[in-house]
């Protein structure tokens, strides 16, 4: 395996280009993320794992749940049917994912 070397130079506000060899052979695109690993005075850029937080928002919901009366009402319902047992053991029969598809 050959070592190649790009110098490239650090812009004012701390920013570097990745050269296009180095982003194809990451396989970054537009707006990708890179993670940084630092071992002692060396540095290693690789493609960001997704995460959960970095989704968040991604997708853009059918409809958005604003009626809070009826969340409320919904969720007092709930309380019914599920009463709590005692203050350690607390269990609901709607999971949030249940409660929104309930709702639409």
């Amino acid at each position: 395996m050959s070592v190649q070397q790009y110098i490239m130079p650090v812009t004012s506000k701390g920013q570097v280009t990745i050269p296009v060899v180095v982003r194809q052979l990451l396989g970054l695109k537009k707006n990708a993320k890179v993670a940084f690993t630092v071992e002692g005075n060396a540095v290693t850029v690789k493609p960001a794992q997704a995460t959960l937080q970095a989704a968040y928002g991604a997708v853009e919901p059918i409809s958005r749940p604003e009626d809070f009366e009826r969340i409320a009402e919904i969720a007092a319902r709930n309380r019914r049917y599920a009463p709590f047992k005692s203050e350690s053991r607390r269990c609901s029969l709607l999971t949030p994912m249940s409660f929104y598809a309930f709702y639409l």
